[in-house]
């Protein structure tokens, strides 16, 4: 893959351009963006506030709001450096507390104990254009998912997301609310990191606070954040005294409402377990390759996706991960030799994408009674759990009747019941949404994704079916001919396309196909992917339409051959189907990505 430059692009926008500033944000989604916020911009009584744009896991903006991770505030020409602050940024008819409450605490503290009392900058973006001034940087973030954002009604998600994250990364966190005591109001931030280990020993999520803003807040150094409750603010903290602090669902109970936590990725584990490692891995049947010198590993905690056509060698890989064929080159599961299957076949639970090797006159539970004891489990034992699961996995009312009358999607769920029950470490999944339709395809994959997180299992699913690429932290992707092509997270992957992860995409009236024609000789398209009355254009970086004329160019060649246009977006973030249809037409072509572009800038 070609490594891609860091690309910056720069933007100004006053008050009453806050709509326009955030759609150049939006259309920038899977980029990092820095911001400076300049308050009354005369030299005397100008305020600066420096950060980064916040964003939820999904990559978007909360409504009409905008949230920054301030780290820097200069004030009448001299630097501040703070601790990580949340602000709000919201265009409302209120006044701008915000600027003279930072004001009184500079004059009266000195720049070592600096804070910020009140986190939000209120304005009317109608009357104070020349009073702030936002100027944002957009670039291509080092790491995915850097700085995450949780607020209000969605802080319940916060711990789930923590899940598989933890397993991966080092986290700081800022917390940012309000207590209330004696009917009155305290804004709080604390700021620290998340101690994985005691998470990983007790479940709980222990947080080392590093700095409390106000400075004069009496908390202990370690507060633990009860994780069990799936609503967050409905769990408490705990201070080293035992002091209990509940978190509140509104501001007017007693006890510290939490508005918004942000989770900062730091460095990736060096004690991330890899569980399965893969080095120049070949396989040949007779003189024909199958894989060549693939590589790859799977972590603990993650859903690895082996994604791709039919016949380019998925199926492969997985056969030789278990040791049922024969291959060149190194492949460890726990630090084992892949060969030395009885060694770690405990370890493993596989699902297999033929459900006639479940005994269908047997029920889910006599199933898994007799794989059970193909592990040596007491009957007991295995009947104990296998209630459990199958209840986890919404079949229990079915656990006695025979499987020959089960759905498909129930069928789906007791195979991979019967994989869990000798409780494996990893569980890989051959093609187990093969044949259902796409909501039963959804459905299992909730329970996929819930084993995951709930179970702690590493899960390998195969899959013919690209848009399920999404539901992977990383993926391998495999083509026809190519065998595995590549190897990273959804996101990655798609950002390696021209024009880093982004279209033009355009909808016809009706379909004509002289657009495609017209479309590809314009200077500056990579690619041009036909999706019946869409068209998506891939540039070929990000930069080609800066000044917009592709667009223009786009409208007048249409106009000239009477190609009707019922709509123009640009900004549209490309998927799978994308990038599989882009790859397969650069490696059928025989050209790779680095001569295309190129070919296609010599053009130019």
């Amino acid at each position: 893959m070609i490594k891609k430059e860091k690309i910056i692009e720069s933007g100004k926008f006053l008050g009453n351009q806050f709509d326009l500033m955030l759609d150049w944000i939006k259309k920038r989604r899977f980029k990092e963006i820095e911001i400076v916020i300049t308050l009354n911009q005369t030299v005397s009584d100008k305020l600066e506030v420096f950060g980064k744009v916040l964003k939820t896991e999904n990559y978007n903006l909360y409504q009409d709001y905008l949230f920054i991770l301030a780290d820097k505030i200069t004030f009448e020409e001299k630097n501040y450096k703070i601790s990580a602050q949340i602000i709000k940024i919201s265009p409302e008819r209120k006044p701008i507390p915000f600027v003279n409450t930072i004001k009184r605490v500079l004059n009266k503290k000195n720049e070592k104990k600096l804070q910020i009392i009140n986190n939000i900058i209120l304005f009317n973006k109608d009357e104070v254009a020349s009073d702030i001034l936002f100027e944002l940087k957009s670039s291509i973030p080092p790491k995915p998912d850097e700085n995450v954002i949780f607020i209000e009604n969605d802080i319940k998600s916060a711990t789930e997301y923590l899940n598989t994250k933890l397993l991966k990364y080092y986290f700081k966190v800022v917390v940012s609310g309000v207590y209330t005591i004696l009917d009155k109001e305290y804004n709080w931030t604390l700021y620290g990191e998340i101690l994985w280990s005691e998470f990983r020993n007790s479940g709980k999520l222990i947080m080392d606070i590093e700095t409390i803003s106000p400075s004069s807040l009496q908390v202990d150094k370690l507060i633990v954040i009860e994780g069990k409750k799936r609503n967050l603010t409905e769990a408490k903290i705990y201070g080293m005294v035992y002091k209990q602090l509940p978190f509140t669902n509104s501001k007017r109970e007693k006890g510290f409402h939490p508005e918004c936590i942000v989770f900062i990725q730091n460095d990736e584990r060096e004690d991330n377990e890899k569980l399965i490692h893969i080095e120049d891995v070949t396989v040949k049947f007779g003189d024909r390759i199958i894989l060549d010198k693939i590589n790859m590993e799977v972590n603990k905690g993650e859903i690895v996706g082996i994604i791709g056509e039919s016949g380019a060698g998925k199926s492969t890989t997985i056969k030789a991960i278990l040791g049922e064929l024969k291959y060149e080159g190194k492949i460890t599961a726990f630090g084992i030799d892949a060969r030395f299957t009885k060694r770690i076949a405990s370890k493993i639970g596989y699902v297999p994408q033929d459900l006639s090797l479940i005994y269908h006159e047997f029920t889910p539970l006599e199933n898994m009674i007799h794989f059970g004891r193909q592990f040596g489990l007491d009957e007991e034992i295995i009947t104990r759990k296998s209630k459990r699961i199958l209840t986890d996995l919404n079949i229990p009312n079915f656990m006695d009747v025979p499987v020959a009358s089960l759905s498909g999607g129930q069928k789906r769920r007791v195979s991979v019941a019967i994989a869990l029950v000798h409780d494996p470490e990893i569980l890989i999944l051959d093609e187990p949404t093969s044949g259902l339709d796409p909501m039963t395809r959804f459905e299992l994959w909730k329970y996929l994704d819930w084993i995951n997180k709930k179970y702690g299992k590493t899960l390998i699913v195969i899959s013919h079916y690209l848009d399920e690429i999404e539901y992977s932290d990383r993926s391998a992707v495999y083509l026809v001919g190519v065998g595995m092509h590549d190897f990273d997270t959804p996101m990655n992957l798609k950002l390696s396309l021209p024009g880093g992860g982004t279209s033009i995409e355009i909808t016809l009236r009706t379909i004509d196909i002289r657009a495609l024609d017209v479309l590809k000789e314009i200077i500056g398209v990579s690619h041009v992917i036909q999706r019946g009355e869409r068209i998506r254009i891939l540039l070929i970086d990000e930069e080609t339409n800066a000044d917009g004329h592709i667009i223009e160019e786009i409208k007048e060649r249409f106009k000239e051959n009477k190609i009707d246009i019922f709509e123009i977006e640009e900004g549209v973030v490309t998927d799978m189907i994308d990038y599989f249809t882009v790859k397969s037409q650069m490696l059928g072509s025989g050209q790779n990505f680095e001569t295309h572009r190129i070919k296609t800038k010599e053009v130019a």
